[in-house]
């Protein structure tokens, strides 16, 4: 019997509450991952909408903000982001890097990659926090991008009191 098996058997005897925890670990670890075929995945529901957009340069370079949308268009991802005057698109891939491992997104522009975490804010709407390099350079640290949700945003901003909050 290997060790883990001794430790959880241990476990289970004495604790009936940590069984029922092992358990549903057990079933949950069965039960995530990529969606299998037919099956809708559930980032094709939680992403879509608008976002702020936050970042930096790579190498530590300047920070800018703008905006983007994230479209569903026949069970795919696309991503439009408008930093100032410019917009450009991308596809948008679910990825896992490698077994045992949780999913990313790989965001593909026209001159970069990005690697990105999906998480939900308090609100349930999709975060995306990520990294980027160049593809023609090499960089001594990566661009950084967060995308948060507008979607439980105001639609007008409230008015302020006579504190100026």
């Amino acid at each position: 019997m290997t060790v883990a098996k001794e430790v959880a058997m241990f476990t289970i005897r004495k604790s009936p509450c940590a069984a029922a925890v092992l358990a549903l670990l057990l079933c949950l670890s069965a039960t995530t991952g990529m969606a299998r075929d037919g099956e809708v995945h559930p980032y094709l529901i939680l992403l879509p909408g608008n976002y702020a957009v936050i970042g930096q340069m790579p190498d530590g370079g300047v920070s800018y903000a703008g905006t983007a949308e994230i479209r569903e268009a026949g069970g795919k991802l696309e991503l439009i982001k408008t930093i100032g005057e410019q917009s450009i698109h991308a596809t948008v891939e679910i990825d896992k890097p490698s077994p045992g491992e949780g999913e990313v997104l790989r965001i593909r522009w026209p001159k970069y990659e990005q690697s990105c975490l999906v998480s939900a804010d308090l609100d349930n709407f999709g975060r995306l926090t990520c990294y980027w390099m160049r593809d023609d350079q090499l960089h001594s640290a990566p661009g950084l991008e967060a995308y948060f949700s507008t979607g439980a945003w105001p639609k007008e901003p409230a008015p302020l009191n006579a504190a100026g909050f």
